[in-house]
């Protein structure tokens, strides 16, 4: 099946990021679905040499020679920290490891925060 993978970056509207091939059914975590959105990232990012400002761990020129475990690693920080977040079908992801089935119908929005800066 495949589902639809949105990143909303603060406030800002939701925006596609791409579609993701998934088995129907089969139990997934949000540690799952971070490995899977970091891996496709970090391929890209690989593949041009260069980061974009939306991946979920930011590939900066030192952060861009990391392998992928850990990239995987910093994103999973990242929810762990809140500074991204995960939601499924209208509803927050609260730990890694909790499981979850998606359906064909479902929706997964990537959050990432940014700190404000001056505050």
């Amino acid at each position: 099946m495949k589902i639809k993978i949105v990143d909303q970056i603060g406030a800002r509207p939701p925006t596609s990021a791409f579609i993701l091939d998934w088995d129907e059914g089969v139990p997934t975590t949000a540690r799952d679905l971070i490995r899977e959105r970091v891996r496709i990232e970090y391929d890209l990012a690989h593949e041009r040499s260069e980061g974009s400002a939306n991946h979920l761990v930011q590939l900066s020129p030192t952060a861009a020679r990391c392998t992928l475990d850990e990239a995987i690693d910093r994103a999973c920080r990242g929810f762990e920290t809140n500074r991204m977040f995960v939601v499924v079908d209208g509803r927050q992801v609260e730990t890694l490891d909790a499981a979850f089935v998606l359906t064909p119908t479902s929706s997964v929005t990537f959050v990432r925060l940014i700190p404000l800066k001056g505050g």
